[in-house]
């Protein structure tokens, strides 16, 4: 039996200067209530309230274009309660059409599956903020994804919080294969208390772990983002943030071999950081810089602002500590490094029809395919944290690559067979498998470990 489709109504947006080098086309709302095609059927609490475990909340935590049509994958991150929901929240995927109107500024947002993210034992990743292992890695189920990028493969590269983790999944879920990143990252005593974890002296902030992922446009590199400075990069003093200096890694899928540079931050006072990258070429990405405010607040303070950035020229910090402000190497105090370039390339809160409601969290950024008239299409996703009486959002917007200067390379998919792309299903599944075993390192077989160089 044909399982049904969500299909919901979306905003029509107004006018707006139809001349203008970035056009807002629309708004997509999806109510908080609605529900995804898990087919989970239970309850789940947590201190605060409950709701159904197949409530569709929260999938705006990433999005990424699927290669396909107009399809579009999102991924919802821990859940509601804080990494706290009794039984544990289930990690998921939610794939979905994206069908803009570009006459009547329109978007039409369908709902296509849910599959939710597994190991290899089939076992589920959630959000329980306890269920970690230290002793046995492997046996970690806890999973905060807020980043997501398909492969040319077709396989999922995801991001995560709580490591952080990059993991690689097939269509239906499985987890086929991590990129283990260099230890700086981690913290080395990882603790469901989020305050008590803060006591750690490196690694990333609790909560402001891996929240970009990008993916070059010819497949081979992935580059994670981390929302906040590291610890040891002076990032925090005391429970207070103050380092402006975000590593962002590139990691080689086909070496293991790695580069990190630095994104310095406007500021870091109302909740600043940064939240999502999207590659526009090899060397150019768009980064997400965000605040915690909403149009509750003052508009005019309201920050949702995406940055062009160029690692080109920059210095490669992967042996080297960064301090909290300005780019002076510590180790002498006099030394200068260069972060990547950084321009503003749109402003969200100069569209009024986006900045009247705009929420706090603005958090999924994805090209799409290019629209009928030859502009590209650009979304931006908001993450609802589950909570019903709030929409979710995802926001579009038209680039005139000639008037914008836009560099912009289309990302590449492998094609398949005919009649075979089946959504979430086997027959992509299949190709999946095959285009992997070309990406795996020598000498690894399931569940590969792509391994990198811990130089700092």
């Amino acid at each position: 039996m044909k399982r049904p489709l969500l299909l919901i109504s979306l905003l029509s947006a107004p006018a707006v200067l139809s001349a203008a080098a970035i056009d807002y086309i629309g708004r997509a709302t999806v109510p908080g209530t609605s529900t995804d095609l898990s087919g989970l059927t239970d309850t789940i609490t947590w201190p605060a309230g409950s709701m159904p475990h197949n409530q569709l909340g929260g999938f705006g935590s990433g999005i990424a274009y699927a290669g396909r049509g107009n399809l579009f994958v999102g991924v919802n991150d821990r859940g509601p309660g804080d990494g706290a929901a009794s039984p544990h929240y289930y990690d998921r995927f939610q794939l979905f059409e994206l069908n803009p109107d570009v006459a009547t500024k329109s978007l039409q947002f369908q709902l296509m599956s849910t599959p939710l993210m597994t190991n290899a034992n089939g076992q589920h990743f959630n959000g329980n903020a306890s269920d970690f292992n230290t002793a046995v890695p492997a046996a970690t189920m806890r999973f905060d994804p807020e980043a997501v990028r398909v492969g040319k493969d077709g396989t999922y590269y995801v991001s995560d919080e709580y490591g952080p983790y990059i993991y690689q999944f097939d269509p239906t879920g499985k987890r086929i294969g991590q990129i283990q990143l260099p230890s700086k990252f981690a913290v080395p005593n990882p603790n469901a208390d989020a305050n008590t974890e803060l006591g750690n002296v490196m690694g990333r902030q609790t909560n402001r772990g891996m929240e970009g992922l990008a993916i070059t446009p010819d497949g081979r590199y992935v580059v994670g983002l981390m929302q906040n400075a590291l610890i040891q990069d002076e990032g925090l003093s005391g429970l207070d943030r103050l380092g402006i200096n975000n590593r962002l890694v590139k990691i080689d899928t086909t070496t293991g071999e790695t580069q990190e540079f630095f994104y310095q931050l406007d500021g870091i006072s109302s909740g600043r950081g940064a939240n999502e990258i999207v590659a526009v070429n090899d060397h150019q990405f768009l980064v997400l810089e965000r605040d915690n405010r909403t149009f509750n607040n003052n508009p005019a303070s309201v920050i949702k602002k995406l940055y062009l950035i160029d690692t080109n020229g920059a210095t490669d910090v992967s042996g080297k500590a960064l301090p909290a402000t300005g780019t002076l190497d510590p180790a002498d105090g006099v030394t200068n490094l260069t972060p990547v370039s950084k321009n503003l390339f749109l402003d969200m809160m100069q569209f009024p029809e986006f900045a009247i409601d705009v929420p706090e969290k603005i958090e999924g950024l994805s090209f799409g395919p290019l629209l009928p008239d030859g502009r590209l299409a650009l979304y931006v996703t908001t993450d609802n944290d589950f909570i019903g009486t709030n929409p979710s959002y995802i926001y579009g917007f038209a680039i005139d690559l000639k008037e914008t200067g836009l560099a912009y390379q289309a990302q590449q998919f492998a094609t398949p067979e005919p009649a075979s792309f089946v959504l979430g299903g086997l027959a992509l599944v299949a190709l999946a498998a095959k285009q992997t075993k070309r990406l795996k390192p020598r000498g690894q077989r399931s569940l590969p470990t792509l391994k990198v160089r811990d130089r700092f």
